[in-house]
């Protein structure tokens, strides 16, 4: 674990600080997942834990990188995004994670890289307006399809729907807890958005 001169430095909820995080970070929800990707590194520098926060960081093909799960959730992305704004420049963050595909061309197990997000969650609104386009960044898209059609895996670029739930948000009927929009995948489907999450737009 890197050792800081004053421990004040740490981020409250992900625990770091400067020098722990490299520029380019690898978020995923599930902590295990983190895990996993993790033993792909070529060597790991350290590793950190702080509430559902975990972070590893190492070396990956001569590139020093950080594995972060943030847990679900817009809120956690917002907590996540901002903390680690505050300690690494010019971070370049990519979120792999599961998602629910709609486009009805999209198998399971394909891959799907968003280049903007439907935000239906509102952490974000308490930034910026409504209207304001949640979008990924060109360079970084383009090298994300550009991967991913060089090791020959099924790829889709789409626009993605981040949900601020699970079951009533994403339109799931389950016994007591009547969603209030049971079409919402209908309606997202017939203005093409291709897949639905919980964190892409924030």
């Amino acid at each position: 674990m890197t050792q800081h001169q004053n421990d004040n430095d740490r981020q409250y909820h992900i625990g770091l600080g400067r020098g722990d995080v490299a520029s380019k970070i690898l978020i995923s929800g599930d902590p295990e997942r983190i895990r996993r990707a993790s033993q792909r590194l070529d060597k790991i520098d350290g590793e950190w834990t702080c509430r559902e926060f975990l972070t590893i960081t190492g070396q990956w093909s001569g590139q020093r990188v950080s594995l972060m799960a943030t847990g679900i959730g817009a809120a956690n992305i917002e907590i996540a995004m901002i903390e680690l704004s505050a300690i690494v420049e010019d971070p370049v963050i990519i979120r792999a994670g599961s998602c629910g595909g709609i486009d009805p061309a999209i198998e399971l197990g394909d891959l799907v890289v968003s280049w903007a997000a439907v935000r239906m969650e509102n952490t974000s609104t308490t930034f910026v307006p409504e209207g304001y386009p949640a979008v990924a960044h060109p360079d970084v898209i383009q090298a994300l399809l550009a991967s991913a059609t060089k090791k020959d895996f099924p790829v889709h670029l789409g626009i993605t729907a981040t949900a601020p739930g699970f079951y009533g948000a994403q339109g799931r009927e389950v016994q007591g807890f009547p969603a209030r929009n049971p079409q919402i995948i209908e309606e997202l489907a017939r203005i093409g958005v291709s897949n639905m999450e919980m964190e892409a737009s924030t």
